[in-house]
């Protein structure tokens, strides 16, 4: 039975003998059971009486309880047991507070958050919504439900739009407890910086005699907080020529590449 609802049984009482049934007492135990019968009640002989047992689970589990009707009759009190489970569904959410850093306007970061079903019972969603500038989610929504003691992951996303720090949350409204969870959002928006390096600035090739080649490296580095795209690579000077990185080439931020340059000379002399 679903937490917040309840579930009702019909139970009947026959009077087998041939003499009053005088019952003189009833008594229910058991967290959540109810039950409609009361006493004195008088059943003749051949007779029947029913009356209602409900069972509203408050809380997740199995629950018992018994029936005790005390009465006339022989082996008196007799004892009904009861039996019933409470359903409902419990969400969890890893991490609650969910932290981007400083993120380039125009750029965006991700990062996983992970619901968790620990209760008894199938999991739904009657609200998803996402506030505050910048962020947004993908890989949930309210037709996302989540099995009993199953998981699911989602995205929270950042992508700024203007300098400076943001705020917002992710609130999720579910048929469980609790029935309303809020994931906090802080993120800090920077301006954009596109900064390409190069180590060393500068190559000798020393003396390379003609028809022979020498080969030196060049370490590229994007030292910036946004992806910088190579839009093109062009050498000069006779002799000289490069590989290892072309056109369109992107490099995200902390990103580096090797730049290969060749010395062939065709003939004697400085280049």
């Amino acid at each position: 039975v679903n937490v917040g609802s309840s579930a009702t049984q019909s139970v009947t009482l026959t009077n087998t003998g041939n003499a009053s049934l005088n019952i003189t007492a009833a008594s229910i135990t058991g967290s959540g059971y109810s039950m409609s019968l009361a006493a004195p009640l008088t059943i003749n002989a051949g007779q029947n009486s029913s009356f209602t047992v409900t069972f509203a689970p408050t809380s997740a589990g199995s629950a018992s309880g018994s029936i005790s009707i005390t009465s006339n009759a022989p082996g008196s009190p007799a004892t009904i047991p009861l039996s019933g489970t409470g359903l409902q569904a419990q969400i969890a959410a890893s991490p609650t507070n969910v932290s981007f850093g400083n993120v380039a306007v125009g750029t965006s970061n991700s990062q996983t958050v992970t619901l968790t079903n620990n209760g008894n019972a199938t999991l739904t969603f009657s609200q998803v919504t996402v506030t505050g500038p910048g962020f947004s989610i993908t890989g949930l929504s309210t037709a996302t439900t989540i099995a009993a003691g199953s998981k699911t992951t989602f995205n929270a996303v950042f992508t700024p739009t203007s300098s400076g720090s943001a705020s917002g949350s992710i609130t999720l409204g579910t048929n469980g407890s609790p029935t309303q969870l809020t994931i906090s959002l802080t993120g800090n928006g920077q301006t954009a910086t596109y900064v390409l390096g190069a180590n060393p600035t500068s190559l000798n090739f020393g003396t390379v005699p003609v028809g022979s080649s020498g080969s030196l490296s060049v370490t590229l580095s994007n030292t910036g907080n946004s992806n910088v795209t190579i839009s093109g690579v062009t050498i000069s000077g006779a002799g000289f020529s490069a590989t290892g990185v072309t056109s369109g080439l992107i490099l995200t931020p902390g990103q580096t590449t090797t730049l290969t340059v060749q010395f062939a000379p065709t003939s004697t002399g400085t280049s």
